[in-house]
């Protein structure tokens, strides 16, 4: 079969595609660059700008959720009680044997001999609010990989034990403070699930989004950028990002609509973009 017959054959399957499920597509260009209701089709820049929209106003939704469960925390009036000691000593003593305290960066390190711990001279009380600035330099410290992380997840969850084991009358500033976490670690997991979700947040141009995101993404993040936008409150804005996608398919495979349709342009774009 000739690649003139291949492009034949796509083409009209596109456009049996765009006939049956046309409002799905939001604007395919093989039926006019408009929906089936009649209505325009979004633009790129438009396209990229909801987008952009939905993914801020979600990690808004979060970050408020955040708030709010760190404010509950505070009003437990727990924030000054104390964590038992023996777990975390004990762990540190199995990082000493076992990956060496020098891989224990020094800002941590430092940190945990003010409490008391790694052979240093107690200058303060670990509290429960004292835990949430130990978690979060640990985070700060944390390269993610090597002998130097794995300390670092060891004293992370020695320490979120020791949030609770603190005594059952006080042990409500800790499930507070672990729920207030959790939520933290939810929204800032959604900030990098991809490239195009961390852009969006990061205040990307509306105008270079899709050019960046959508025609220049990887698969993963592609991926990642459907299932984000499929969870916030605008998931339709996913099929304005894959009009954009068919349009520059369909440019690429006809010279921009001047020429015929190419099945190795076509194919060639498909690769591109990940198919």
């Amino acid at each position: 079969t000739s690649w003139a017959q291949d492009g034949k054959d796509i083409h009209e399957a596109m456009k049996a595609r765009g006939t049956k499920i046309g409002s799905d597509f939001y604007g395919d260009p093989l039926y006019g660059g408009a929906t089936m209701d009649g209505t325009k089709a979004a633009t790129e820049l438009q396209a990229g700008k909801r987008a952009i929209d939905a993914l801020r106003a979600s990690d808004e939704a979060k970050a408020q959720a955040v708030n709010a469960l760190y404010a509950k925390f505070r009003e437990t009036g727990m924030q000054d009680v104390a964590l038992p000691d023996t777990k975390i000593a004990d762990t540190l003593g199995r990082v000493a044997d076992e990956i060496g305290t020098e891989n224990i960066p020094s800002a941590v390190l430092n940190r945990l001999r003010e409490y008391g711990f790694a052979g240093g001279t107690r200058t303060k009380l670990l509290t429960i609010n004292e835990a949430d600035k130990l978690n979060r330099l640990i985070n700060n410290n944390n390269p993610g990989h090597g002998p130097q992380s794995l300390a670092l997840g060891k004293v992370k969850t020695a320490v979120n034990e020791a949030l609770l084991d603190v005594p059952v009358a006080e042990k409500a500033g800790s499930e507070a403070l672990l729920a207030a976490r959790a939520a933290a670690a939810e929204r800032f997991a959604a900030q990098r699930a991809g490239a195009g979700v961390e852009r969006a947040i990061a205040d990307v141009a509306p105008d270079k989004f899709v050019q960046q995101n959508v025609f220049g993404g990887s698969v993963r993040d592609l991926r990642a950028l459907k299932e984000s936008l499929a969870k916030s409150a605008e998931p339709s804005a996913w099929n304005d990002l894959r009009s954009q996608a068919w349009q520059w398919i369909y440019d690429k495979a006809t010279m921009g609509g001047r020429g015929p349709f190419s099945g190795a342009a076509l194919d060639t774009t498909l690769k591109k973009i990940g198919e």
